[in-house]
Formats: C-alpha cells, structure tokens, sequence
C-alpha cells in the first residue's frame, strides 16, 4: 500500500515539474512586417491594428516610410486589420520569439469582405480636454470618422444614451427614512 501512495506522489510531481517547464512567461512579443498597396509602392504612414482573437484588446502599429510596421503585443492569437477594420492577415500567432508577417498586400477597394468586417469609432463617452489619440499619427482623425458619418448619413443620427442617475441616488442615505417621534 505505501509503494502506491510513492508512486502516486512521484507521478504528481513529474506532471508538476513538466508543467513549470512548458510554462513561459507572458512577455511582449516583436511583431513585424511590410504592408504595400496593389501597385506595389510601399504604404506609408498607416494605421495597422493587431486585434486579439480571444479577448478583442486591438494594438495599433504604424507603417514607416519604406511600408514597415512593428509592434510588442502579448502572446495570443490575432488577425492583421486595415484602419477600416478589414482583416489583412489571420491567424497569426504570437509565442515566445518575434514573429516576422512578411509583406502584405491591400485588398482590392471593392472586396467582397469589406462590407462584412468594416470597423469603426463609436461616440465618445468621456468629454476631456486631453487628446485620446496624443501618441498616434498617420493619417488624420476626419478619415477614421469619414465611414461613422456614411452610417449617419444613411441611417439617422444614432439615438443618444439616456442621462446618467444624480450621484447621491443609488446611496443608502439618500433614501427616504422612517417617520420619527416613537
């Protein structure tokens, strides 16, 4: 009976021990490549975006003057977007050392795909003074909001969001209390 509870405890701890070692820690990984349009020529200052399959967290990169692009996402899964949403590159999975895309070509301006997985920037939520794209360039934000304004145009301003509560409503001391004088 003792030699199975020895060999029990052996077993756990080699499943243990593989499992540390299969283990690697979630650092950024280097993501890079090339994006060109059809005719060839290098497309400069665009707005890539990496967009985590499992949890939709979207990375932007920037294409460089030659049509180069990096950028440090976490390990995962991710598709390639354009700016307008359209993926470029599926699958592209990201573990452990860099992971070079190769050259990538942009779709034909009348794809099939384009209607299908188009993106695009919602309303703003928090009114700030502070710029939400300060650390961003390429082309400018009017472009980004063009197809936002194509949607309006074709079916109605969007219905604003009801006003939030007072902020002392939801509290225990702002609900009516007993009647006092017992």
């Amino acid at each position: 009976m003792r030699a199975f509870g020895t060999t029990r405890i052996a077993k756990l701890s080699c499943a243990f021990v593989v499992l540390l070692a299969l283990c690697v820690p979630g650092h950024a990984t280097e993501v890079t490549g090339s994006y060109f349009y059809r005719d060839g020529t290098p497309a400069k200052d665009r707005q890539l975006h990496l967009e985590n399959v499992a949890s939709r967290d979207m990375f932007v990169v920037v294409t460089g003057n030659d049509g180069s692009f990096t950028g440090d996402v976490p390990p995962g899964q991710y598709e390639l977007r354009a700016e307008r949403g359209l993926v470029l590159k599926p699958k592209i999975v990201v573990f452990g050392s860099s992971v070079g895309i190769g050259r990538v070509i942009e779709p034909a301006p009348l794809d099939v795909r384009r209607p299908f997985q188009r993106q695009g920037l919602g309303e703003a939520i928090v009114q700030t003074q502070a710029p939400a794209t300060a650390n961003m360039k390429g082309r400018p934000m009017e472009a980004l909001t063009f197809g936002h304004v194509l949607i309006q145009n074709f079916w109605g301003p969007a219905k604003p969001l009801p006003p939030l509560p007072p902020a002392g409503s939801n509290s225990p001391a702002a609900s009516p209390s007993p009647a006092s004088g017992r």
